[in-house]
């Protein structure tokens, strides 16, 4: 392998890549012609990129013998890629079903207090099973878009508006669901994703948090 191609090669993978080439081939010559034999430069180089991508910047391709297995791990990683989308997606499935129905504040509390039981809302919350939502308080109303992670300990919820006075704007929040009993401790409207609450406390915060009761027609058996 010529110095200048060595060099390109050593930027693109690391020194660790070309090495391993020469070792398995017997010569520099070898290693070359193992790379260019078997798959183009360019199409060499997008598998790497392609897995860097992938698995971070922490890849290391001569983990992979050859240009061949390289394209193996590659295409072997992108097989699995769909698995696990689809593993995420009924996780999540799972999760909205679970919080699907018409939820009633029963309980607010702010500033690290609670507020009186006469003062709180009359707030409707109203989840369908793909997460879209209704936001009513009155004859107020809003619509949203709810994302949970359930995975997440605490669990969390954004809740995009996508209509009413806070159209576009993204609330960031933790919750647990208990039964037919659903706590949301939740930034105001136009927070960052930074401020999102870490427990279930609002003191020294312009964090919320409410108490939901599912109504009983909705109420799961």
């Amino acid at each position: 392998m010529n110095s200048h191609m060595e060099e390109r090669w050593r930027r693109l993978c690391g020194f660790k890549f070309v090495d391993s080439f020469a070792s398995s081939a017997g010569s520099a010559a070898d290693a070359e012609a193992e790379i260019f034999n078997a798959e183009s430069a360019e199409s060499i180089q997008s598998d790497v990129v392609l897995l860097r991508a992938l698995c971070g910047p922490a890849f290391d391709p001569s983990l992979s013998k050859g240009a061949s297995m390289l394209r193996l791990v590659c295409v072997l990683i992108v097989m699995a890629i769909p698995a696990l989308l689809t593993a995420g997606d009924d996780d999540v499935r799972k999760e909205l079903k679970a919080l699907q129905g018409t939820w009633k504040a029963v309980a607010l509390e702010a500033g690290g207090k609670a507020l009186p039981k006469q003062v709180v809302p009359d707030f409707l919350f109203i989840v369908a099973a793909d997460g879209k939502a209704i936001g009513r308080m009155g004859k107020i109303e809003y619509e949203a878009n709810i994302r949970v992670d359930a995975k997440k300990d605490p669990k969390t919820i954004d809740n995009i508006h996508e209509s009413g006075v806070h159209k576009g704007k993204k609330q960031f929040g933790v919750y647990k669901l208990e039964a037919d009993k659903w706590i949301v401790c939740m930034t105001a409207p136009g927070a960052q994703e930074s401020d999102r609450p870490k427990s279930f406390e609002t003191k020294d915060s312009r964090n919320v948090m409410f108490t939901f009761e599912r109504l009983k027609e909705d109420k799961k058996p």
